[in-house]
């Protein structure tokens, strides 16, 4: 109890003094409206739930679609689609969508139109928010700075601090919040904590997504406020048990280090996360409760599943290679898995694909557009998360950006790769804001860079 007010304190009070000293009224705005995606309420998917076609949408997917909607109508579309990287991402995305309906046209007719548009409700309009939302700022490195802190303070504080909490605190939190047991769980005696967004991938994207850009405001500020941030991110990760968050963490201090942070001291980049891992694991080693196991091991149900799943997907998209299976044809019931239950009243977590028991989604976002969608639409979505990626390295050329530039690159392939062990910006609407909000971040970043030969206008933050 005590170990969990103390971290619930000091994040609260850290969080407090950034936002008294850095923020305003947009950004809180924004982080107001985050907040409602990150933690809409899954009763208000019950009660949203509409049905077309046969085909539902949930309550979270009509909200976006509406904020989306809003959005485009109060300030148009014409800057979001002629902006560079933006423009070009919207275009691509256009190109998948059509790309979709055919397949779904192709493979059953109106059934199969209406199986495409329902995948496109779902995956759209999380892409459309995020670009209005980072076209809402102005085109500067202080605004883009504190655009991406308004996104870091929140999921890098409320998410982690859930997790800790439910963790350290499983026989208090759990019962009072109404969760069911599997919801705070203990895998060789170590306690996961409870996910926000229903995966414990999915919440360990955000909160790598939070410590890249705390670990950066260290790094330029040296300011400690910003390292007690980043460790409360770090200790959150070690609960996730999630062994595909802890290689995008890794991987996230890799590129960090050799695209930008090799200029600064690699002590200095390293402290916080070794000295709060070293405690975590030191602490749970002592107490007896901890095994290294699970991260070591290969064949444990988990993965079986796993692989069996990525390979039954890999094999329909062989099979149907131009067109697929069909948006949500094939992992149709995925999308409202949590509506259909069975006699026991739990969700649903196996299917049959083929002639193989799988998982109800591959849990690879790649294997699933092209087990679904085909390989051409796969390689049009490839395009479109290359976008922030190249224009953030032609902004790398600027000094006063260029920290920022390679964050967003080693943010961004982190989680284009941790994707490849999970499905979420098309299945989970809430993580997909984040997910698309942070490539947009880069490409906002790098609008602030001025036309060849123009002034810089602010020093590198």
């Amino acid at each position: 109890m005590t170990i969990a007010v103390f971290l619930a304190g000091l994040g609260m009070a850290a969080a407090g003094y950034v936002l008294a000293v850095c923020f305003r009224w947009r950004d809180l705005m924004t982080m107001a409206f985050l907040f409602s995606v990150a933690f809409f309420l899954s009763r208000f998917d019950q009660m949203l739930t509409l049905s077309v076609l046969g085909r539902p949408l949930l309550g979270i997917h009509i909200y976006l679609a509406t904020v989306a909607l809003l959005l485009a109508l109060l300030r148009g579309v014409r800057g979001v689609t002629r902006r560079r990287g933006r423009g070009s991402a919207t275009r691509l995305l256009m190109v998948w969508c059509l790309l979709s309906l055919v397949s779904g046209a192709v493979h059953a007719g109106a059934e199969g139109l209406a199986a495409a548009a329902q995948i496109l409700f779902i995956a759209v309009p999380p892409f459309v928010v995020a670009a209005q939302i980072t076209d809402l700022y102005p085109r500067t490195p202080e605004a883009n700075r504190r655009l991406r802190l308004s996104i870091a303070l929140l999921i890098g504080l409320i998410t982690p601090l859930i997790m800790l909490l439910t963790a350290l605190l499983p026989d208090v939190i759990g019962p009072a919040m109404g969760w069911r047991q599997q919801a705070v769980s203990a895998d060789n005696g170590f306690v996961r904590g409870w996910s926000p967004l229903g995966s414990t991938i999915a919440s360990g994207g955000l909160v790598i997504m939070a410590y890249g850009v705390l670990l950066h405001e260290y790094m330029t500020t040296r300011r400690p406020i910003f390292a007690m941030l980043a460790a409360l991110n770090v200790v959150a990760i070690m609960f996730t048990l999630a062994r595909s968050v802890l290689f995008a963490f890794l991987i996230l201090h890799v590129l960090y280090w050799l695209l930008w942070a090799r200029r600064q001291r690699l002590g200095q980049m390293l402290c916080v996360p070794v000295a709060i891992a070293a405690a975590v694991f030191g602490l749970a080693v002592l107490k007896g409760d901890y095994s290294f196991d699970r991260f070591l091991e290969t064949g444990d149900f988990s993965l079986s599943v796993r692989k069996a799943s990525a390979a039954a997907a890999l094999g329909v998209s062989i099979r149907e290679p131009l067109l697929g299976a069909g948006p949500g044809l094939l992992y149709e019931e995925v999308r409202t898995t949590w509506l259909r239950s069975d006699d026991s009243g739990d969700k649903r977590r196996l299917m049959m694909v083929g002639d193989e028991m799988t998982a109800m989604e591959p849990h690879n976002m790649y294997l699933l557009i092209a087990a679904e969608h085909g390989w051409p639409a796969l390689l049009v979505f490839v395009a479109i998360l290359a976008v922030p990626i190249m224009v953030s390295l032609r902004a790398r050329a600027s000094p006063r950006i260029s920290g920022q530039a390679s964050l967003n690159i080693a943010i961004w392939v982190s989680l284009c790769l941790l994707m490849l062990t999970d499905s979420d910006p098309l299945l989970n609407a809430q993580f997909a804001v984040f997910f698309w909000l942070f490539g947009f971040l880069g490409v906002h970043a790098a609008e602030t860079v001025p036309a060849r030969g123009g002034p810089e206008r602010s020093r590198e933050v």
